[in-house]
């Protein structure tokens, strides 16, 4: 129920001035695109009521679905489900109209906010039966305890020791790097043979992937740096990218997050946890599925604060911030010649140490080609050496000999312009 304030004025009559009018949102479904002007849309809402104002999508065509509409219209009758238009050639066609929020009314008591013909409604309490436990089996049994100790194990932390490159003996006089895990001891080259495994190339590049479909994949070339997966699920890969001597550059997270919102709380939590368990420069890139605000996504459903608040949650809390593209804003689309949809979906966040450590990159956003997504590629920009302008130093006439000289170099025998030659 909205709050109403009106101007108070000496004439005020509370019989007189029952609240019979409110305003509500109001959807035009389907609406032709030649209606969608501003006197279109004037008449339509006049037709319902007093027009006061339209969405920003429907001033700016962002979302073609349908036209949003607030008006100011007289409760204390039956609002219509249809209005019939007609347009300028003088055909008249059924439009539909759809109401955000309708309020109750009391035609009894002339009054807002209830219904004295309405039956209240009773809520009984009904306790949930509880499910016999059945006896586990020997083998329910191991597969629950093997389960308890990859939990346990599951957080990997740097430890401040002489690095090595995670195999045979460390070189006299060299650093060299351990990963630890609780519990047990591991190389930074290990993988967890019950989520990340090795993928085989054929050019030259090591590979590392998740998922039996292969959802995740971590492609490298071996001979600049080294990947060392720590940390996996069905949404992501947690890495640390280090450099040929073994040493930590940063921490890495490839994203693809699930289509649900539910599923997707879950990958929020443990970047939570991974941002509590890994210190240093960190971040994660890929395909989030989710929008960041109200305005990262246009046709489709119209995007409600339960789609983002938690995404953004999970950047408050963490202290990451996405990293600003250059080429098309949108990321994600259908590829629909009717209906299309347009999202921003993909993305880069990182913590400040990352962006501190890479002011110089560059975050792109190539063409999707046959894909629906578009590939997010980090480069450092290639700066161009500006050419010095050629400037005259009107002093120069005055020194002894200047017109002699330049007169001969003018006039020997030379390729290319003038102003080179001279």
């Amino acid at each position: 129920m909205p709050v109403l304030i009106k101007e108070w004025n000496s004439e005020f009559n509370l019989k007189n001035d029952l609240l019979r009018t409110l305003p509500i949102w109001i959807k035009l479904p389907m609406l032709p695109l030649q209606l969608w002007g501003a006197s279109s849309l004037n008449k339509i809402g006049s037709a319902l009521g007093n027009p006061l104002v339209t969405d920003e999508c429907t001033t700016h065509k962002l979302r073609v679905s349908y036209a949003r509409i607030l008006v100011e219209m007289d409760i204390t009758k039956k609002l219509p489900e249809e209005i019939t238009i007609k347009d300028n050639s003088g055909q008249k066609r059924k439009q539909a109209v759809e109401y955000e929020w309708l309020p109750k009314y009391c035609e009894k008591c002339q009054q807002v906010g209830h219904n004295c013909g309405e039956k209240p409604k009773i809520k009984q309490w009904v306790p949930k039966p509880k499910k016999p436990e059945l006896p586990k089996t020997v083998e329910e049994e191991k597969k629950a305890e093997e389960e308890k100790k990859a939990e346990d194990g599951k957080y990997a932390e740097v430890v401040s020791t002489p690095k090595h490159n995670g195999g045979g003996e460390a070189d006299a006089g060299n650093d060299w790097t351990k990963v630890h895990k609780a519990g047990r001891d591991t190389g930074k080259n290990h993988l967890f043979p019950d989520s990340v495994h090795q993928i085989d190339c054929l050019n030259g590049f090591e590979a590392v992937g998740h998922h039996h479909n292969g959802r995740i994949w971590i492609q490298w070339d071996d001979s600049k740096v080294d990947i060392g997966p720590v940390r996996s699920s069905s949404q992501y890969i947690h890495c640390g990218v280090y450099d040929r001597r073994g040493n930590l550059k940063f921490w890495m997270t490839a994203i693809y997050a699930l289509n649900e919102l539910d599923k997707r709380k879950k990958l929020w939590k443990d970047l939570k946890d991974i941002q509590k368990h890994y210190v240093g420069p960190w971040c994660a890139i890929g395909d989030y599925n989710n929008v960041a605000n109200a305005n990262d996504r246009v046709g489709g459903k119209m995007i409600v604060e339960a789609e983002y608040a938690d995404f953004n949650d999970m950047l408050t809390s963490t202290g990451m911030c996405e990293m600003e593209s250059k080429g098309d804003f949108f990321t994600w689309s259908n590829k629909q010649a009717e209906n299309p949809i347009y999202s921003m979906i993909d993305r880069l966040i990182s913590n400040t140490e990352w962006f501190q450590e890479n002011t110089d990159l560059v975050l792109n956003v190539l063409p999707p080609h046959i894909s629906g997504h578009a590939m997010l590629y980090l480069s450092k920009p290639d700066i161009a050496r500006q050419k010095k302008r050629f400037r005259f130093n009107n002093s120069w006439i005055d020194i002894e000999g200047f017109q002699d000289c330049v007169k001969q170099s003018w006039t020997k025998p030379k390729r290319g312009r003038p102003m080179e030659i001279l």
